[in-house]
């Protein structure tokens, strides 16, 4: 087995379950898919996040307009049935069977037709990238699913290559999403990227505090409910 990994960005406005990722930055997903010989796609989703952001999702989800995963310039229509397998605050996880007429290719059906059947997909998101890691029997024809990608996606959507070789922590236990609320996610994200939690720290809390435009102490409250979250998500998942 061999292991190929892609990204798509999206540009605001190019696909509107996209542009609820980059609306609420806390939100996230993981999905893990397969592709069956009738042009169907079934895939199991794992959206976490605000919980504004999740009741969308899971409108989007089940809106019949709204086909997530068509990346070509042709019709969108698709067959498509959802079932919620779990809902929470937090977090929401979605099965989907999708059947797709020809005209209307995902990334999922460009790749079975170049990659063959029994191709794995897992595929995260968050803010404008799509992260594709594909498990496959071979890389005979990764080159020309490369060269059709890139110029099959409908504009807005730009590829980009990862790399093709062994696969690795397809089996390694992850901790489970965490839905942070936005002001939360960007609190922290903006710690980590500021060397906050670097030893020794190179920005205090009052500079973060500063360069965010918040009050330390509201600062000092979302880095604490943040960790709290990591923490507890990281102990049930050992």
């Amino acid at each position: 087995m061999r292991e190929f990994t892609f990204e798509i960005r999206y540009e605001r406005g190019s696909d509107p379950m996209m542009d609820l990722f980059i609306e609420y930055p806390g939100l996230r997903s993981r999905t893990i898919a397969g592709t069956t010989g009738d042009r169907s796609v079934l895939r199991v989703e794992r959206f976490s996040g605000p919980a504004m952001a999740l009741e969308l999702a899971e409108e989007f989800r089940n809106d019949p307009a709204v086909y997530y995963a068509g990346v070509t310039e042709g019709s969108r229509s698709v067959e498509q049935r959802h079932t919620v397998l779990e809902r929470s605050d937090r977090e929401v996880v979605i099965y989907s069977h999708l059947r797709e007429p020809p005209a209307a290719q995902s990334v999922y059906t460009i790749c079975r037709d170049y990659l063959g059947e029994g191709t794995v997909f897992e595929v995260r998101r968050e803010e404008v990238v799509e992260r594709w890691r594909l498990l496959i029997d071979s890389e005979e024809n990764v080159g020309l699913l490369y060269d059709v990608l890139g110029a099959k996606l409908r504009p807005g959507l730009e590829f980009e290559m990862g790399h093709v070789g062994d696969p690795g922590n397809w089996g390694e236990r992850i901790v489970p999403a965490v839905g942070l609320e936005n002001e939360q996610y960007v609190a922290l994200h903006a710690a980590v990227e500021s060397g906050y939690y670097e030893i020794p720290r190179e920005v205090t809390l009052d500079e973060l505090a500063a360069e965010l435009d918040v009050p330390r102490s509201t600062l000092s409250y979302r880095l604490r409910r943040a960790e709290a979250e990591l923490a507890a998500a990281f102990v049930r998942s050992t």
